[in-house]
């Protein structure tokens, strides 16, 4: 939600804009940090570029949010959601 929240802000909101950004990146952070995990545990492949999966997750992730924002469902989202991770092959048990 964060990304449409930036969206809305007007001009004058630029510390909003900025606190927005900046949650933004944390998660990216979180992303990154969990994904390094999974590659060293075997769960993801060592070949697989860290910082361009985490770009992809987060694009992902912000697509979803304005999803939301646009009144897509709850199911919906969650169709979407397992829709991209068959396009990553994992596979929700």
């Amino acid at each position: 939600m964060t990304l449409s929240g930036a969206a809305g802000c007007s001009p004058n909101a630029t510390p909003a804009r900025e606190l927005m950004t900046e949650i933004r990146k944390q998660n990216q952070v979180a992303i990154r940090e969990r994904l390094l995990k999974a590659r060293k545990s075997g769960e993801l492949p060592k070949g697989i570029n860290v910082d361009d999966y985490t770009r992809y997750l987060s694009t992902i992730i912000a697509g979803l949010s304005i999803q939301a924002a646009n009144g897509s469902t709850k199911a919906e989202l969650n169709r979407t959601a397992q829709m991209a991770l068959r396009h990553l092959g994992y596979r929700r048990n």
